[in-house]
C-alpha cells in the first residue's frame, strides 16, 4: 500500500483493494470473452449481436478502468495483468458453441455477465460493511449499468 491522506483506516483500504482487484480480474476476463464473441458471432442475428457485444465490451472496459482507478486512489497496487485476470476471475468457463451461433453465444455470455454483476452486488455489501461509501457507490453504478446490459442480452434469448 502507498501512503495517502485518505481518511479510511489502512485495514479498510487493504481489504477494499483486494476486493477491487478481484472484481478487476473478472471485468478484464469479461471484456476478453465478450470481444471474442463479438469477433466470432455468426447467424441471422449477426449485426444486432455484434453491436450488442460491442456495448457490453465497452461496459466491461469502463468497469475495469473504474475499479482499477479506485484501488489506486486508495493507495493500492492494481493487478490488472492478463495473468491476474486468468487466475482470479470469478467467471465460469465460457461455452463457445460449435458451430459458432449467435443466440448460443448470447446465452453463454449472459451467464458470465450475470456472474460479474451479481458479484458486484455482493461486493457492495462488503464495501458498506467496511464503511467505504465511495467504493460502494462505484459498485452500485457498475451493478446498475451491468443490470441494463444483462437485460439487453437476455432479451435476445427469451
Amino acid at each position: 500500500m502507498f501512503a495517502t491522506k485518505n481518511s479510511l483506516p489502512p485495514e479498510t483500504r487493504e481489504f477494499v483493494v483486494v476486493l477491487l482487484n478481484q472484481m478487476l480480474a473478472s471485468a478484464l476476463d469479461l471484456y476478453i470473452r465478450v470481444k471474442n464473441a463479438h469477433w466470432n458471432v455468426k447467424g441471422p442475428n449477426f449485426i444486432a449481436l455484434h453491436q450488442l457485444f460491442d456495448g457490453i465490451a465497452d461496459y466491461a472496459a469502463e468497469s475495469a478502468d473504474d475499479l482499477a482507478e479506485r484501488a489506486a486512489a486508495l493507495g493500492g497496487v492494481v493487478d490488472g495483468t492478463s495473468e491476474a485476470a486468468h487466475l482470479h476471475t470469478g467467471l465460469p468457463p465460457l461455452v463457445v458453441p460449435q458451430p459458432v451461433a449467435g443466440l448460443e453465444f448470447a446465452r453463454s455470455l449472459s451467464t458470465n455477465l450475470a456472474t460479474f454483476v451479481n458479484a458486484n452486488r455482493r461486493a457492495i455489501e462488503d464495501a458498506i460493511e467496511f464503511k467505504d461509501q465511495a467504493t460502494a457507490d462505484l459498485l452500485i453504478k457498475i451493478t446498475r449499468d451491468g443490470d441494463r446490459q444483462l437485460w439487453f442480452l437476455e432479451a435476445h434469448t427469451q
